[in-house]
């Protein structure tokens, strides 16, 4: 992970996107346990006598399936990088979200 190079403190989170995305929150010297389905992972260790950091990490599946579904099957965008320029250009979202089902769809 880039959190030790990129200093995120306790408290602090950071994204990462891929075929799944991944937003661990630095919770430092502290395993935390989540009863909501976030994952407890050891974060770093900077040597055999420094202390383990940890962070408590909410992993959302399928992101990259969802780019590739606006993609390839709504024809909304015509390359990933477009979602960022969707995305500004909308003053508010009147409390609309898009809730992916990809995983539960393809598993029934």
């Amino acid at each position: 992970m880039a959190m030790p190079a990129q200093a995120y403190r306790k408290g602090e989170a950071k994204s990462t996107y891929g075929t799944s995305a991944f937003i661990p929150l630095n919770t430092n010297e502290g395993m935390v346990k989540s009863n909501h389905g976030l994952l407890s992972t050891m974060n770093y260790n900077l040597g055999s006598n420094a202390p383990i950091k940890y962070v408590l990490e909410g992993p959302v599946s399928n992101v990259g399936a969802m780019v590739k579904w606006l993609r390839d099957i709504l024809g909304l965008i015509s390359n990933a990088k477009d979602t960022e320029a969707l995305t500004l250009e909308v003053a508010s979202n009147c409390s609309i979200y898009f809730i992916s089902a990809f995983n539960e769809l393809l598993s029934s």
